[in-house]
């Protein structure tokens, strides 16, 4: 069925970007860095996206899902979904205030020190600071003007005209001010954009170092874009300074449609490429449950009898036994 193909497909897209920017992140953390607005994202995004698969796994596994009995692998994990997603900090608050607030201002490269001069007293640092802020800008939209300077082709082509973009947005979204904590909404989804990158990168990097998959990263690379490039133009369209709005012109994205049949492709790509599948499987513990079973029900010839009788092994419900709650 291609409905539940559907939801398979954004199952294993978000899987394997939460896999590959774990990956990316652990090196990063492992190099010594502690990088707040980047574990803030990760924080963010992994609980998120693994909320999404949770979602869609409940559909998928339908009335197995929702019978509670040894055959049911899935609802204690969609139970425990909503811990890690308010705990430590609930993803609202990381989302709409952290990822692109704080870190507009501890990573841009110019605001803080132009606001450390400006502290200071300091004209010519500010005037320094401020002129490479400009130079930056100008750069940025020569790089967009003129497509040529982008090295790179197809998804990453893409990834690099969202990295530009994102570059010079966020210089005109740092104009608001104290306001970008009032303004949540916009901030929310500067935040979803920084993240996309941020996870976009990831699978390049996961490619490039690990021998990854070309073909599920430009399939999960289009997934992200597609979003980023759609959030794009809400922050553009809703922009609150209305003389700026003009030089935000270049700034739109084109909408690209889905080609849906990619995703049928990209469906049957992964069954039947197995080492995909090891190299989930490997971290899954799936000993004596009902997980093993399905794994050797697919080993097996559907006339089977070996198929028919683990079949109805692991879609019986099972009974609780009742105990008689009245003293005799």
């Amino acid at each position: 069925m291609e409905a539940v193909r559907e939801k398979f497909i954004d199952m294993y897209i978000n899987t394997w970007i939460i896999h590959t920017s774990v990956k990316l992140t652990n090196h990063i953390l492992d190099s010594g860095s502690t990088p707040s607005v980047i574990t803030a994202i990760m924080k963010q995004q992994s609980t998120e996206r693994a909320r999404t698969v949770l979602n869609h796994g409940m559909d998928i596994y339908s009335g197995s899902a929702i019978c509670t009995g040894e055959n049911n692998f899935f609802t204690k994990f969609y139970n425990a979904s909503p811990v890690g997603i308010t705990v430590e900090g609930s993803n609202t608050l990381t989302r709409g205030l952290i990822i692109f607030g704080q870190g507009l201002n501890k990573s841009h490269p110019f605001i803080f020190p132009i606001f450390q001069t400006i502290q200071d007293n300091n004209l010519e640092s500010f005037r320094q600071n401020f002129n490479s802020l400009l130079k930056n800008i100008l750069v940025n939209y020569g790089r967009l003007l003129n497509p040529q300077r982008i090295i790179q082709k197809g998804p990453l082509h893409r990834l690099e005209i969202a990295t530009v973009k994102f570059s010079i947005l966020s210089n005109y979204i740092a104009l608001l001010g104290g306001k970008i904590k009032q303004k949540q909404m916009i901030s929310g989804t500067m935040a979803d954009i920084l993240s996309n990158l941020y996870l976009g990168y990831s699978l390049v990097w996961y490619h490039h170092n690990y021998e990854g998959d070309a073909i599920l990263r430009d399939g999960c690379l289009h997934y992200l874009m597609q979003e980023t490039e759609y959030k794009l133009n809400v922050v553009l369209h809703n922009y609150p300074i209305t003389f700026l709005k003009p030089f935000l012109y270049p700034l739109y994205s084109k909408t690209i449609y889905t080609n849906l049949e990619v995703k049928n492709k990209l469906y049957k790509y992964i069954l039947a490429n197995e080492g995909l599948d090891q190299l989930f499987n490997k971290d899954i513990y799936s000993a004596d449950t009902v997980l093993e079973k399905l794994i050797n029900l697919s080993k097996f010839d559907k006339s089977s009898q070996e198929y028919k009788s683990l079949y109805q092994d692991i879609i019986k419900v099972g009974e609780y036994k009742i105990t008689s709650q009245i003293n005799p």
